[in-house]
C-alpha cells in the first residue's frame, strides 16, 4: 500500500467533506474511507509509513520540461501592493532578449501529521478514536524529540488545527530560528543544496521542498487562535514571488498546499476596498480596477515593447497581486549536474543496408549530493523520421525497468522511480518510418522530477550507430 495510498485517501476524504455543501456526496463512501484509514493505524496511534516520500530531499532539497530549447518563465519582482494612499513602484529595466533525509519513525510522524491534519480540516471531532490516537502519536513524537525542520512545519500546522497552542508556539519559535529573513520577507531554505547561478535581474526560483515547508509554516501561523498577520504577511511576500505565470508553483504537491495557505491568508486579511493599478511605459499605459466584484478575476495586458522602463502606480486601499512575466528561450548548458548519461544506438542486422529498426540503449546514474534521486524522467527526442516501437516500451514497463512511458509529439518520456549511484541501463527499439536526408542529432535529457537543477544532457544520431554482433 504505502504512503501514497494513505495520503490520497485522506486528501480525498477531506476534499469530499468540503464539497458536501455544494453537491451530493455518498456518506457510505466517506464512512468506508474512514474505516480503512483507521484500520491502518498502529497501536501507538501512528500510521505506518513504507519509508518512501514523494521528495527525498525535504531538508536538502516545470512538469515535463521539453528539452534542449527550454522556455523560461521569469517573474519580475512585484509580488504584492498593499496601499493606504498612493504608492509608486519602479520596476527593473527590461532589456533582456536540506541535507538530512527523513528516515525511520520520523516518516511515520510525517504521515500521521498529514492524516491527522486532513481529519481536522474535514471537521472531525477530536473525540473520534483515530484522530485522538493520531494526536497522541504526534505528542509522543514531539516529546521524544523531532529534529527534522520539515516535520516541525507539518506538526505545527496539525497542532494549530487541533487548538493545541503550546506545542504550536514552541515549534514556531524553533522554526523562526532557522528562517531566512531578507528584504522584509521570511522563508525557509534547506541546510544544504546544490548552488545555482544567480541573476541580478530576477528572483531565484526556490526548490519545491522549500516552498512546501514555507507554506506549512504559513498555515500553522494563520491557524492559531490569534494569528500573527504581520509575520504571515512577510511569508506571503516571498511566496508571491515564487508563483508561476500560470498561478501555481513548482509541482502539484506544493501548489495545492501553497494555494490553500494563501487563500486562507486572503480570507483573514480581506477588506472590501478598491485599488487602481496603472502600468505605464514610454510607449503605452494601462489602467486596472481591482475591487470586491472582480477580485478573483485575473486581468492581463501584453506589453507592445519589452525594452525600456516600466512603472506601476497603485492607489486605494487593500492588497493587490501584481506580476510581470518575461518569456524567452535559452539553450540549456551542456554540463552534467546530478546525473551522468550516455547513449548507444545499435543496428540489429549488419547485412541489411536499408535497415529501419534500431535499438537505443540509455545508461545513467545519479551523481548528486543525496544517496539517490527522486522520481526521474528520461526525455528522448526522436530522430527525424523515427518513432519508438510500442512493443519494446511496453516490455520495459512489464518487466519493471521503467514505471511508465508515454509519447508526446516527437518525444518519448520514461519515468523511473529513482536512480542510484550505480549505472543502470534500459533499451528500447526505434523504427524509421520516413526516409529523411541529413538527419540531425537528437537530444536526450534526464532530470529529477523534484530537483530541476539536477539533470544531464546527451545526443545521438544515426551516423554514430554501431552494429550488433
Amino acid at each position: 500500500m504505502g504512503d501514497l495510498h494513505y495520503r490520497l485517501s485522506a486528501l480525498t476524504f477531506k476534499t469530499l467533506k468540503g464539497m458536501e455543501k455544494y453537491i451530493f456526496i455518498d456518506e457510505q463512501v466517506q464512512k468506508e474511507t474512514l474505516i480503512w484509514l483507521s484500520s491502518k493505524q498502529k497501536v501507538d496511534g501512528c500510521f505506518q509509513s513504507d519509508g518512501k516520500l514523494f521528495n527525498n530531499a525535504w531538508e536538502v532539497r516545470d512538469e515535463h520540461r521539453s528539452a534542449f530549447l527550454a522556455p523560461l518563465h521569469r517573474v519580475l519582482s512585484l509580488p504584492l501592493a498593499c496601499t493606504t494612499g498612493n504608492l509608486s513602484i519602479f520596476l527593473v529595466n527590461v532589456t533582456l532578449s536540506e541535507s538530512a533525509v527523513v528516515v525511520g519513525d520520523k516518516e511515520d510522524v510525517f504521515l500521521t501529521a498529514y492524516v491527522v491534519g486532513a481529519f481536522l480540516e474535514a471537521g472531525l471531532s477530536s473525540t473520534f478514536p483515530a484522530l485522538r490516537s493520531g494526536l497522541f502519536c504526534l505528542e509522543e513524537a514531539l516529546e521524544n524529540g523531532v529534529t527534522n525542520g520539515y516535520i516541525h512545519a507539518v506538526l505545527a500546522y496539525a497542532f494549530a488545527l487541533a487548538g493545541k497552542e503550546k506545542p504550536v508556539e514552541s515549534l514556531l519559535q524553533t522554526l523562526d530560528q532557522s528562517a531566512t529573513k531578507l528584504n522584509n520577507m521570511i522563508y525557509w531554505e534547506r541546510a544544504k543544496r546544490r548552488k545555482t547561478e544567480a541573476s541580478p535581474f530576477f528572483i531565484p526560483w526556490a526548490p519545491s521542498a522549500e516552498t512546501e515547508k514555507t507554506c506549512y509554516v504559513l498555515l500553522a501561523v494563520i491557524s492559531q487562535k490569534t494569528p500573527d498577520l504581520t509575520y504571515a504577511s512577510k511569508i506571503v511576500q516571498w511566496l508571491a514571488q515564487q508563483m508561476s505565470p500560470q498561478g501555481g508553483f513548482s509541482y502539484p504537491q506544493d501548489t495545492a498546499i501553497c494555494l490553500l495557505a494563501i487563500t486562507r491568508y486572503m480570507k483573514l486579511t480581506f477588506s472590501n476596498g478598491q485599488n487602481t493599478v496603472t502600468f505605464s511605459s514610454d510607449e503605452s499605459s494601462k489602467v486596472f480596477q481591482v475591487n470586491g466584484d472582480n477580485r478573483l478575476l485575473v486581468q492581463r495586458s501584453e506589453l507592445t515593447e519589452a525594452h525600456g522602463q516600466h512603472t506601476v502606480d497603485v492607489e486605494g486601499q487593500g492588497c493587490t497581486f501584481i506580476q510581470a512575466t518575461l518569456r524567452y528561450n535559452v539553450l540549456l548548458p551542456k554540463k552534467e549536474s546530478g546525473f551522468s548519461l550516455s547513449l548507444e544506438m545499435v543496428k540489429k542486422n549488419s547485412s541489411d543496408v536499408f535497415q529501419s529498426n534500431f535499438d537505443l540503449t540509455v545508461t545513467l546514474k545519479y551523481t548528486g549530493i543525496r544517496n539517490n534521486s527522486n522520481m526521474v524522467l528520461v526525455d528522448v527526442k526522436m530522430l527525424s523520421g523515427f518513432t519508438p516501437v510500442t512493443s519494446s516500451t511496453e516490455e520495459l514497463e512489464n518487466n519493471g525497468q521503467v514505471m511508465k512511458s508515454e509519447v508526446k509529439n516527437d518525444h518519448i518520456l520514461f519515468y523511473l522511480e529513482n536512480v542510484f549511484g550505480t549505472a543502470m541501463s534500459f533499451t528500447f527499439s526505434v523504427e524509421q518510418i520516413n526516409r529523411v536526408s541529413n538527419i540531425q542529432p537528437a537530444p536526450v535529457m534526464v532530470y529529477d522530477y523534484y530537483e530541476k537543477d539536477e539533470y544531464a544532457l546527451a545526443s545521438y544520431n544515426i551516423n554514430s550507430v554501431s552494429v550488433s554482433q
